[in-house]
């Protein structure tokens, strides 16, 4: 029998606490809660920092699971892979109307990361770095997330109290553009997180109706219209719908 090898076995230990416990732990915690030498504990962290296994949060000094994780995981399950599912409809979305199209997953820590994107051919175009990382609830995504989501109100002020945003946007005024984007099925940023850039998003929901990903839209406010908004938002709506169903399966309504 071959004798497992204790590194392995740590790095393991660390990201299964890691997706357990679902928060950002700093490196003295992990190795508490998880008897490892300290020492051992951050050449391990590091070297799955290093892998994109686990990420690191240079302001709070927490880990929490990495991109690299979950792409193997979209690769596992019956060879369902989000990206693979949603790339035929952001490339359509993207040609169609001159924009760019993002796919964004939900992650632990209170943030989204762009794990695929989409750019039309245009001359003139806007360009998402993958892995960049924004506030849960900024932007579009953000008011997206909530659209699906139901989270306590102090919990919404505390993570909205850390968006930077470019243009003043009071919470109210946000909590009422929530209510809106339930109402019309999107959601929509008009350059108050970026000035001069304007993007429309949709919740991704689980079977349990909870928000994994989102689907965005992104262009220059400059090409923004009431006519492109009502072409491109019920394209936008069913993309989303698609990639729910394709990748979790079709929800069955409760009676």
């Amino acid at each position: 029998m071959v004798k497992p090898v204790p590194s392995v076995m740590n790095a393991f230990l660390i990201l299964r606490h890691l997706a357990r416990t679902n928060k950002p732990t700093g490196v003295n915690e992990l190795a508490r809660n998880l008897a490892l030498n300290p020492s051992s504990c951050f050449n391990l962290v590091k070297t799955l920092v290093h892998e994109a296994m686990v990420e690191f949060d240079p302001l709070t000094k927490k880990y929490s699971l990495g991109s690299g994780f979950s792409e193997l995981a979209m690769h596992a399950g019956g060879g369902r892979n989000i990206t693979a599912i949603a790339a035929p409809l952001m490339n359509t979305l993207a040609d169609t109307f001159n924009i760019t199209a993002g796919l964004w997953r939900v992650d632990a820590g209170e943030r989204m990361r762009l794990i695929s994107s989409s750019e039309s051919q245009a001359a003139a175009r806007i360009s998402m770095t993958i892995g960049q990382r924004l506030p849960l609830l900024a932007g579009a995504n953000g008011r997206a997330f909530l659209m699906a989501d139901n989270i306590t109100e102090t919990d919404i002020k505390t993570a909205y109290a850390e968006i930077r945003w470019q243009e003043d946007l009071p919470i109210k005024t946000y909590m009422k553009q929530v209510i809106q984007s339930k109402r019309q099925g999107f959601a929509i940023d008009n350059g108050s997180l970026f000035k001069g850039v304007t993007s429309l998003s949709v919740p991704i929901v689980n079977l349990d109706g909870e928000t994994s990903f989102c689907l965005s839209t992104t262009l220059f406010t400059a090409q923004f219209s009431d006519e492109l908004l009502a072409k491109l938002s019920p394209q936008l709506i069913a993309a989303g719908h698609s990639i729910s169903v394709k990748y979790f399966g079709e929800r069955i309504a409760s009676c």
